[in-house]
């Protein structure tokens, strides 16, 4: 579990297309650290800085067409914290906005979905343990 604010922009999420050459681009731009994370599912990294996550990213999935290996979802998505993740796509479907990942649970850290805005905009709620 990672220890986090729960309110405003408390995740990022790099969807990359080559998590490999990503990895190398942001550890040599930024100075990140990227661990692999061994029970998640997928390819799933951290992105670290003094011993603390503070994004994640992802690849390409066989299981999935779309979302995060080929849909036009931008590659980085910004995750609000919610105590209410479904009640969050409750409000944003009624406020416009369209569900592209439903509600699901993340075995240790928490749940997340990722929406759209009326706007367009791609963005995730994100409820940690």
């Amino acid at each position: 579990m990672v220890d986090m604010n729960t309110q405003g922009f408390i995740w990022h999420e790099l969807m990359s297309r080559d998590p490999g050459a990503s990895e190398s681009f942001y550890e040599t731009v930024t100075g990140v650290t990227v661990q692999r994370v061994a029970d998640a599912p997928g390819d799933y990294r951290l992105l670290v800085v003094d011993g603390r996550p503070v994004a994640g990213m992802t690849g390409p999935r066989a299981d999935s067409a779309t979302w995060p290996s080929g849909g036009p979802e931008g590659p980085w998505v910004p995750y609000f914290g919610s105590d209410d993740v479904e009640a969050a796509v409750g409000r944003a479907t009624s406020g416009g906005g369209t569900v592209l990942v439903e509600p699901v649970d993340i075995p240790g850290w928490g749940r997340a979905a990722v929406l759209r805005d009326p706007d367009g905009a791609t963005f995730g709620v994100y409820q940690p343990l």
